[in-house]
């Protein structure tokens, strides 16, 4: 899902997908062509579902959000946020015992505009 918002001020692209086996950490070489594949795009943010299967996650996110090459990223156990440009800031609102869903206000640096993010994410029961 590719989303383009326009006003008169700044146009913003966001990418939303799901990564399911494309993050995980025992296939490096895929996940560095699927970066690079969302990168191609020139999103300006990219929405994040499945992201996470590590035993680390701390040190995986910190391992994306040098691969993403980005200003900014947030992660969940479940989901992330990252940001590509330095105009926008993100800033992850802290949402008590629920790692697949991310709350984030979305600020324009040289303006007064504000877009909040909601970013929900649910496994599936098979």
């Amino acid at each position: 899902l590719i989303i383009m918002i326009y006003n008169n001020r700044k146009a913003f692209k966001l990418l939303s997908l799901n990564g399911n086996s494309f993050f995980k950490v025992s296939k490096p070489s895929t996940q560095k062509q699927f970066i690079q594949h969302i990168r191609s795009y020139n999103p300006t943010f990219v929405a994040l579902q499945e992201v996470d299967n590590s035993d680390n996650p701390s040190s995986h996110f910190d391992l994306l959000h040098q691969q993403f090459v980005c200003h900014q990223s947030l992660w969940t156990q479940y989901c992330g946020l990252v940001c590509f440009d330095p105009s926008f800031s993100i800033t992850r609102i802290p949402i008590p015992e629920d790692a697949r869903c991310l709350l984030a206000p979305v600020t324009y640096i040289n303006d007064f505009i504000s877009l909040s993010l909601f970013l929900l994410f649910t496994l599936r029961r098979i």
